[in-house]
Order: C-alpha cells, then sequence, then structure tokens
C-alpha cells in the first residue's frame, strides 16, 4: 500500500471538496480530508492507494493536475504540495501529470 499525503491551500471549501469527491471516484484508493480548525493551515488530504499502482498513481496525479489548473483566473489562489513520508514538501504546481506521478510513485519507494 501507498500512502500519499497532499497539502492544499485553497481560498474555498468547495474547492477541496470537489477535489476529495473527484479522488474517491478512483477504485482502489481510500481517501481522507483533513481540514484545519485555522483557515489560514492548509488542509491535508491523505490518499491510500491499496492496488493498481502506477495507473492509480497516475489517476490521483491527473486529478491534482486539473484541479491546479482547471481554472487559470485562480491560479494564484491555491497551492498543492506532496509531503514525502520524511516530510520533505515538493510543490507539484509546475509539474505535468507524469511528474506528479512519478513524485507519488517515488514516495512509495522512498525516494
Amino acid at each position: 500500500m501507498l500512502t500519499a499525503n497532499v497539502e492544499f491551500l485553497s481560498d474555498t471549501k468547495q474547492h477541496l471538496l470537489e477535489i476529495e469527491q473527484h479522488l474517491k471516484q478512483i477504485h482502489h484508493i481510500k481517501v481522507d480530508l483533513l481540514e484545519p480548525l485555522d483557515q489560514q493551515a492548509p488542509a491535508l488530504i491523505s490518499i491510500d492507494i491499496h492496488r493498481g499502482g502506477e495507473e492509480t498513481a497516475h489517476a490521483v496525479a491527473q486529478v491534482l493536475y486539473d484541479a491546479l489548473h482547471a481554472n487559470a483566473a485562480t491560479q494564484g489562489q491555491k497551492q498543492i504540495s506532496l509531503v514525502t513520508i520524511e516530510g520533505d514538501r515538493v510543490d507539484i504546481e509546475s509539474l505535468d501529470v507524469e511528474q506528479i506521478t512519478s513524485v507519488i510513485l517515488g514516495a512509495e519507494a522512498g525516494e
């Protein structure tokens, strides 16, 4: 099983709920949205990939990419960072889907 933790800084709760719903449509994963009490703190979405490997990681990466790039008008109002097991943060805003997939799979390998 692979666990990816993703931090979201977004201007709306609705945006986070939409991302959560899109992720929950992917088979073989479990998604938990943890909303902060402090509205200035990032929300955390924990994604457990149970099966599917690269294909499932690619589907997750596509949802994250789409969440960042769906509306160019609000581009500066949201940020998504992948948090590795070691606690390192990778800003995925400038990455394409394949690069995000590699980051997710790299987290599994401990890279």
